[in-house]
């Protein structure tokens, strides 16, 4: 399945530039239907033209982002990280407490290539 979504710019190079292994999303209706194996385009939001396709490698949920923090090493969530409380902050910023009830994912990912393969890490 072909999913599409927007990252902020930073986010966005991160993942172009296969610095970024892990997408930390909600877990709404439009993400629930996220598997492993899937293909996700994403769209730079400075920028809508500029796309980067990623390949789903594993799909973990957590009940908060403290959670996924804590789990994973910190250097899968891209450049310009200094600290669990730093991400938290940022996300925050993003989703609201009330939204982190429903849950939320560790969309783990690989870079997509037009030959049908992901770049390993």
């Amino acid at each position: 399945m072909k999913h599409t979504m927007k990252l902020k710019s930073e986010e966005f190079y991160n993942v172009k530039n296969g610095l970024k292994h892990i997408e930390v999303r909600i877990n709404d209706e439009k993400r629930k239907k996220i598997k492993k194996g899937d293909i996700i385009r994403f769209s730079n939001v400075d920028n809508m033209d500029e796309k980067v396709y990623v390949k789903v490698v594993d799909i973990t949920k957590f009940t908060n982002f403290k959670e996924i923090y804590d789990y994973y090493p910190l250097e899968k969530f891209g450049t310009n990280i200094c600290s669990k409380e730093e991400l938290i902050k940022k996300i925050y910023k993003i989703y609201t407490r009330e939204e982190e009830k429903l849950g939320v994912l560790a969309i783990e990912i690989g870079l997509y290539n037009k030959e049908e393969h992901y770049v390993e890490r």
